[in-house]
């Protein structure tokens, strides 16, 4: 009876703990990034303006310009809207399979400008938002962003808009090399901190067994 209360109290306390919450490191540089994931993949948006691009590097890409797709323009990526090129739209990211990390260069940035990117989670964790200036460098200087996190990612969206407005899509946004990769934090993914318990305690539970089978 004692054994058998033991491990009700383990599993009833183990599957009551939350799952992990969602926690992310960001980059500004590309080296580094590529340094802390594995299996990317990258895709260089090059071929004729216009061409819409729905899927690239094991995403879905959609903009809220209502198209299934974004749209090559002068190398890079665009958002669309009716079929035709659209860059005011934001673009829309959504896995084909599990997402722990991405990036991508931001190329359309000029003074008085940021880009915003929206990240949501599996889990249903709070969205997380990140923005980004040119600072003291030259317009249109190519800025990257990237993102590893310990929970899998739903989707992410990128817009530009005017420093200090909370507008969606009130400037030009270009991207290009995005990059994806289905494992962050170094190639393995961090698993959840009930997962991790779950395992402990069974040991213990087998332990615990042992000994008191001994006695």
């Amino acid at each position: 009876m004692r054994l058998i209360h033991i491990k009700t109290v383990c599993l009833v306390t183990l599957l009551s703990l939350p799952a992990s919450a969602a926690v992310l490191t960001t980059f500004n540089d590309r080296t580094a990034f590529l340094g802390a994931v594995s299996s990317p993949i990258t895709a260089n948006f090059t071929g004729p303006d216009g061409t819409p691009v729905a899927a690239a590097a094991g995403l879905s890409i959609s903009t809220l310009g209502g198209d299934l797709s974004g749209i090559l323009n002068d190398n890079a990526l665009c958002g669309s809207q009716m079929g035709s090129v659209d860059c005011f739209q934001p673009l829309l990211f959504t896995p084909t399979a599990s997402l722990f990390a991405f990036g991508f260069d931001n190329l359309d940035l000029i003074a008085g400008e940021e880009f915003v990117v929206l990240i949501d989670f599996v889990n249903g964790d709070p969205q997380q938002a990140f923005n980004f200036s040119l600072g003291a460098q030259p317009e249109l200087t190519p800025i990257f962003f990237g993102a590893t996190s310990n929970v899998a990612i739903s989707q992410f969206q990128v817009y530009s808009r005017d420093i200090g407005t909370t507008g969606i899509g009130q400037r030009a946004n270009v991207i290009d090399n995005l990059t994806a990769a289905s494992l962050g934090n170094g190639g393995a993914e961090i698993p959840e901190p009930s997962t991790a318990l779950l395992a402990l305690a069974g040991g213990l539970v087998l332990f615990t067994g042992r000994r008191l089978s001994k006695s």
